[in-house]
């Protein structure tokens, strides 16, 4: 029988193995989003290969942000919030802080750049190409381009970036961090699933950002910390436990 808890824990939790993240409102234009202003991205999640569709109903559904130039606050929620996942990052001090919560127990695990440099390079090696084309996604001009795998299996990836937000080096901590623009559209892979992430929304917000929000209402000691091998381990043995 499917254990569906776990597979919901896996495939929540893979975005956040993965290190990824994110242009204006329709009520307020790029010019009005101070430097020293607080942004809320908020991303569409799909699954386009998942063959039981009857799982979706379990699946996150959305990806929410808050950044600015140097920092990235993200969470990302299985329905009724059974698996909770929650992710801090900072450019300027090259570390990184998340969260994992499911009915197994609560995670926690702390990268370094170094840490972070290891993980990607462990991750399938790709292609991306130079810009093929512009288009625009909530009012901001957005170049595509496209990731191909080495790997013959992974199908290739569309991305969507834009160099008109103020961040710096935004894509440091994830697979794609030669691409110097911010990811408005994206996809990732790992664990033989696919998710699909595309931006929907952008606000001006006066929300903070602070690495212990990766706690949430809980103190950091309720949560018992690995290191990143430990983390993937534990997601592996998810998926695991599910296929058996």
């Amino acid at each position: 029988m499917l254990n569906s808890t776990k597979f919901i824990s896996a495939a929540t939790a893979l975005f956040f193995c993965f290190f990824l993240f994110t242009c204006t409102s329709e009520s307020e234009s790029l010019e009005d989003v101070g430097a020293n202003s607080n942004l809320e991205v908020v991303y569409s999640v799909e699954f386009p290969f998942l063959k039981d569709k009857t799982l979706l109903k379990w699946f996150p559904t959305e990806y929410a942000t808050i950044l600015n130039k140097n920092e990235l606050f993200g969470e990302m929620n299985s329905k009724m919030n059974v698996i909770c996942n929650r992710f801090y990052a900072n450019e300027k001090d090259k570390v990184i802080f998340q969260t994992l919560e499911n009915m197994s127990g609560k995670y926690s695990c702390e990268m370094e750049e170094v840490d972070v440099t290891k993980f990607i390079n462990s991750m399938p090696e790709m292609i991306i190409s130079a810009p093929r084309a512009d288009t625009t996604i909530l009012g901001i001009k957005c170049q595509v381009a496209m990731a191909e795998f080495k790997i013959d299996s992974v199908p290739p990836v569309k991305l969507y970036y834009t160099n008109e937000l103020d961040i710096e080096n935004p894509n440091w901590y994830n697979q794609y961090r030669e691409i110097n623009g911010f990811l408005m559209g994206y996809e990732i892979e790992q664990f033989g699933m696919r998710m699909k992430l595309m931006a929907k929304s952008l606000t001006k917000v006066n929300k903070p950002i602070l690495s212990d929000l990766v706690f949430g209402e809980r103190k950091s000691e309720n949560y018992q910390h690995k290191n990143p091998q430990e983390l993937k381990k534990e997601i592996q043995d998810m998926i695991d436990d599910f296929m058996e």
